[in-house]
């Protein structure tokens, strides 16, 4: 607590995570809304899925950079509107 970068580095992550969370499970709520149980079946999948191919790929050359950068990129990244990734 003492630790005023590290504090405000705690209380981002945690808006992050209590976001990212929020929106997973609206997602959810949404596809179970509109299709029932198999429909939020699917929209868990298509969430994990493709994490379980590309973390292998991803976890190695990240393990070489620094830790705050890494972390940094992948922020920016899930900040992008969808517009900018059609591109």
């Amino acid at each position: 607590m003492r630790n005023g970068s590290l504090l405000r580095l705690q209380l981002a992550f945690a808006a992050f995570n209590g976001a990212e969370w929020a929106a997973c499970v609206c997602l959810l709520v949404y596809a179970c809304s509109v299709g029932g149980a198999t429909a939020a079946g699917i929209m868990a999948l298509v969430q994990l899925i493709p994490c379980i191919f590309l973390a292998p790929y991803l976890g190695a050359p990240a393990d070489r950079r620094r830790p705050g950068r890494v972390l940094l990129a992948g922020y920016l990244v899930q900040t992008q509107p969808a517009s900018a990734h059609a591109l």
